[in-house]
């Protein structure tokens, strides 16, 4: 699991609704949105907490920083954790980074080869309206993923801090974009030979011959590549920062001392014999010759960095020339059309400041009294520059749209639009990257002969390491081409038609790999289908022959849920028995119905009178209220499945403290500890002794005590009612809402 923060490039980028927005955006995908939570806000609704969230934020007017902090936390292929281990998570990590209280909105999403799921979080308090940025949060993000691993059994990562910024942005860079950065490149092609550089000459002819050039900047030192192209020395190794360099070779050294020594020295081998060069005093005569001696000796090596795809075992050549192509030919005219909508503007505006200058010049004509023709000035000016605002706002809107039809895409991005088009070449470049590692998890795959057929199915979009999603109904399957995966929360269906798409795609031999319960389901369900498939796991084939050969050969399905049935059993009703079928029954024993008299015939609504046992009847009264009764039941049942998801965690993190389910005997002050919401009930945390008591309460309570501060002290009566102590002796009532003696109510 790796949790990182995305950095914001500008304020105006951390618009928080703008985010959320696109987080929650399905982009006309099935698979794409998980569930969406919102905490701490008074809305559930996630386009409510966008009005919220930015009523708290201007609330604070001295922060000049973004306000919006935004997390991702992302798992490795194959792991999809459940809905309430990804909640537990989420509110794990934001109160390691002192975000329990502020409003936030988590966003799950599934479009891609790794589960993830995103947290908008506002950094500005909701009551305080400080602003809080976490110091050193990578490093709290490292410690809590580690304690998380552990606690619900997830594969660890790396976590320690082994690249500087500048790596981690250019790994990053060549990962999604699927092109090689000027930073990789020097690292991987260059780095070696200038550690072994023992001048500054023969360092900068070593860069020379890479098309490379080392200049200095400021306090430190760049490498470039002569086409505005540049990285820190340092960001490369930090054997190469400017101290480190200078402490080996001395003081830096331009490159242009070095070429003027090799002018010197070519100016002196002409005027003077071979071996008579008394002219230069001993040290420069040395220094020249050290350092052309160094200059011959690097051999040209014509390297020269281009923004070319990173390795991959598919030749990419031809597709990238044709990328290229295509993308210099959408920025010739994406900026054909963008000077066309400038030119159009600049003469929309000329054309409204002739207009005003024509205004004001009649006016000025006009024999009136100054004070009316200040006012009219005035009128003309706020008309003038009204239409200087619409004019922008539309040339704005018209500049977005050419950006829309002819858009900026990377590489990868650029190969997934194709595959998405249908172009094979492209999927199989994507399928090719190093970067591309094939599913894991709950998967089906083929043995022996393949057709290697199209899968028949809605495509719901590709990813970038050329792994196609389908889905049927609910169940997303998802296609890297040698395998199919199948999605958590998977239906009977959902398999049965998984298996029918593997074996058009792979042929009748299939290999399932995963979960114990996986296998089981997979095996059951080809069984009671009768699927044209074997398995080339000889246990499982075995298993399934067994099925077979019991009779299970009908299956109602409803979810996950299965009722099986032998062939030679019918439902109960249908027919009778087979030693009663076919033959006469004795009257002793068929029902008898005794009349009052003989010659009375028997209708409909004297049945109950005639009848010689009386029907049961109803007895109101006795009755409980089933309303009230219902309620308390499912209240208490989410409390006692919040307390025993607690207890669980408890059982492997000592930190947690003990959760039970609240005693009316509990009556009395206790501290406010927070609220939860489980399968539709709400539930209030009460604090007492370093225990926490779960207590279910209704709707209009909950949201009154979502104004209470965390640790503030709280009174439960008898009867489960909750008050909140004021101060000076006052209390409140949290569900009558009467206000007693004190201050004023804040809930």
């Amino acid at each position: 699991m790796i949790a990182k923060k995305v950095p914001m490039r500008s304020v105006g980028r951390s618009d928080y609704g703008g985010l959320v927005k696109y987080l929650t955006d399905r982009q006309g995908k099935h698979q794409r949105l998980g569930y969406v939570t919102v905490s701490n806000c008074q809305s559930e609704k996630w386009q409510v907490a966008i009005l919220e969230v930015l009523n708290t934020q201007a609330r604070n007017t001295r922060a000049v920083s973004d306000k919006t902090y935004h997390l991702i936390v992302s798992f490795r292929a194959g792991e999809e954790p459940v809905d309430a281990t990804l909640k537990a998570i989420e509110e794990r990590i934001c109160n390691e980074l002192g975000y329990s209280e502020h409003q936030r909105v988590c966003v799950v999403h599934n479009d891609t080869d790794n589960l993830h799921f995103h947290i908008a979080i506002n950094k500005i308090h909701p009551t305080r309206h400080t602003i809080h940025d976490p110091y050193y949060d990578h490093t709290t993000l490292a410690k809590v993923c580690q304690k998380l691993e552990q606690q619900y059994g997830l594969q660890p990562d790396n976590h320690q801090v082994l690249r500087n910024g500048s790596e981690n942005r250019a790994a990053d860079m060549e990962r999604h974009a699927g092109v090689q950065s000027l930073l990789g490149w020097i690292q991987r092609e260059c780095v070696e030979e200038m550690r072994l550089a023992e001048s500054w000459a023969q360092l900068h002819a070593m860069l020379a011959n890479s098309g490379l050039k080392l200049e200095e900047r400021g306090n430190g030192l760049v490498i470039t590549n002569g086409d505005r192209l540049g990285v820190k020395a340092s960001s490369v190794s930090r054997e190469l920062s400017k101290s480190k360099l200078e402490k080996r070779l001395g003081a830096f050294e331009p490159l242009d001392e070095v070429d003027t020594m090799r002018a010197m020295q070519a100016r002196l081998a002409q005027s003077q014999p071979t071996g008579n060069i008394g002219a230069i005093p001993p040290p420069n005569r040395q220094t020249v010759l050290r350092n052309l001696s160094n200059l011959e000796a690097v051999k040209t090596s014509g390297r020269r960095y281009r923004a070319q795809p990173m390795h991959s075992r598919y030749d990419t050549g031809k597709l990238y020339a044709k990328y290229r192509e295509n993308h210099q030919i959408a920025a010739t005219a994406r900026a054909a059309e963008k000077t066309k909508i400038a030119e159009r503007k600049e003469r929309l505006v000329d054309s409204a400041k002739r207009m005003a200058k024509l205004k004001r010049d009649k006016i000025k004509a006009v024999k009136a009294n100054g004070r009316i023709k200040r006012v009219l000035y005035g009128v003309i000016n706020n008309i003038l520059r009204e239409d200087i605002r619409r004019i922008k706002r539309q040339c704005t809107a018209e500049r977005l749209a050419v950006d829309g039809k002819y858009p900026w895409r990377s590489w990868a991005d650029w190969l997934r639009a194709k595959a998405v088009e249908g172009d094979p070449e492209a999927l199989a470049v994507l399928r090719a990257r190093d970067a591309a590692t094939g599913l894991k998890g709950n998967t089906v795959t083929g043995k022996g002969g393949r057709k290697n057929a199209p899968i028949v199915a809605e495509r719901d979009g590709i990813t970038k390491k050329g792994t196609v999603i389908y889905y049927i109904g609910s169940t997303a399957i998802r296609d890297d081409g040698d395998r199919l995966q199948v999605s958590r929360g998977y239906t009977i269906e959902g398999l049965q038609d998984a298996l029918l798409l593997a074996s058009e795609k792979y042929g009748c031999c299939i290999a399932v790999n995963g979960t114990e319960a996986f296998k089981e389901q997979v095996v059951r369900v080809a069984a009671v289908g009768r699927l044209p498939i074997t398995f080339d796991d000889a246990a499982l084939e075995r298993h399934r022959q067994e099925l077979l050969e019991s009779g299970i050969l009908r299956e109602k399905t409803s979810g996950h849920a299965a009722h099986y049935c032998k062939p030679t059993v019918e439902g109960i009703g249908r027919k009778p028995p087979p030693q009663g079928q076919n033959r006469l029954r004795e009257l002793s024993e068929l029902g008898v119905l005794q009349l009052a008299g003989g010659g009375e015939v028997l209708l409909p609504h004297d049945v109950p009178d005639h009848l010689e046992r009386q029907g049961t009847k109803p007895d109101y009264p006795v009755r409980r209220d089933i309303s009230r009764l219902v309620e308390m039941t499912l209240g208490q049942a989410a409390a006692e499945k919040y307390v025993a998801d607690r207890e669980a965690i408890r059982l492997k993190s000592s930190d947690m403290p003990k959760h039970r389910r609240y005693d009316p005997a509990d009556r009395g002050a206790a501290d406010f500890a927070g609220l939860r919401k489980v399968d539709g009930e709400f539930l209030v945390l009460l604090k007492r002794d370093e225990e926490i008591m779960v207590l279910p309460i209704g709707a209009g309570t909950a949201l009154r005590l979502k104004r209470v501060q965390i640790g503030e002290s709280i009174t439960v009566s008898a009867n489960g009612s909750v008050t909140r102590n004021r101060g000076r002796g006052g209390t409140e009532g949290a569900d009558s809402g009467q206000k007693t003696k004190g201050r004023p109510p804040r809930i």
